[in-house]
């Protein structure tokens, strides 16, 4: 076995040195061969079923096998100067047939919608450093937009980017010689999420960039020279700079180079 993935897993803890052996090779075999079925990776019969016992085991769980990956991850980030903590959500939906194979209707499914919620840690110069946290449910019903409104953050959906921000300012503290910026797309515009970075102090806080959703009111509203609103302030600042990105091509519009400015 090749040395960085026992490094990797270096404080592994599932109760059992056997297993903690077993999390350093399968990392070692899929991530060698990221893109392959597991059973590919593994290269044999012997390995793969020892890989599925090893999911299917009740100490492995999604929690326990991510930590000693935190761990390297914060070594890496307290070697920089600057990293930028990245969260978004991704969907991995899987739609199961219910009914015996060849009968019945194939209308007869259940759709799971699974969510994973990754805070990953990159250098300014789009060096990937690691994971530093991640929420991974299924969610078992979808909620109407009325009836989240009555609902309070922590029984929202939103609480994972609250959650990766409360992470982010955790890693702050462990890595003070380092600037930690949380940066989130319009989902991470929430009150919720703004109160909770003046509630730590300066030298646990960490920054944050959200992309704004919310016309907000600013706190200059006051001074009648000054903006009172979030966008006419941003339409009366200066860009501070601009970036070209390669759009895919969808149905319906060619791919293109579109620029942005920040």
């Amino acid at each position: 076995m090749t040395n960085w993935a026992c490094d990797e897993m270096a404080t592994a803890d599932l109760g059992d040195r056997r297993l903690d052996a077993r999390l350093a090779k399968l990392l070692e075999r899929i991530g060698q061969h990221p893109q392959v079925s597991i059973p590919a990776a593994c290269g044999g019969w012997a390995e793969t079923l020892g890989a599925y016992r090893f999911f299917d085991n009740p100490k492995t769980s999604f929690e326990k096998v991510l930590a000693p990956h935190h761990d390297a991850t914060l070594e890496r980030v307290a070697g920089v100067p600057v990293a930028l903590l990245v969260q978004d959500t991704t969907d991995d939906n899987k739609t199961l047939n219910l009914g015996t194979k060849g009968l019945g209707t194939i209308k007869n499914v259940d759709k799971r919608a699974r969510r994973l919620h990754p805070t990953v840690a990159f250098t300014p110069q789009r060096i990937c450093l690691g994971v530093v946290c991640a929420n991974f449910w299924e969610r078992v019903q979808p909620s109407p937009r009325g009836a989240r409104r009555n609902k309070g953050i922590d029984e929202k959906e939103s609480r994972y980017w609250i959650e990766s921000y409360q992470a982010s300012c955790a890693a702050q503290g462990k890595c003070p010689n380092t600037l930690i910026v949380n940066i989130s797309d319009a989902e991470g515009d929430l009150y919720e999420l703004f109160a909770e970075a003046a509630s730590y102090a300066s030298s646990t806080r960490a920054q944050w960039i959200v992309r704004a959703a919310q016309d907000r009111l600013l706190a200059t509203a006051q001074d009648a020279d000054a903006p009172g609103k979030l966008w006419d302030a941003v339409g009366q600042a200066p860009a501070l700079g601009d970036v070209e990105v390669e759009v895919a091509a969808r149905p319906g519009r060619t791919a293109r180079r579109a620029r942005d400015a920040a």
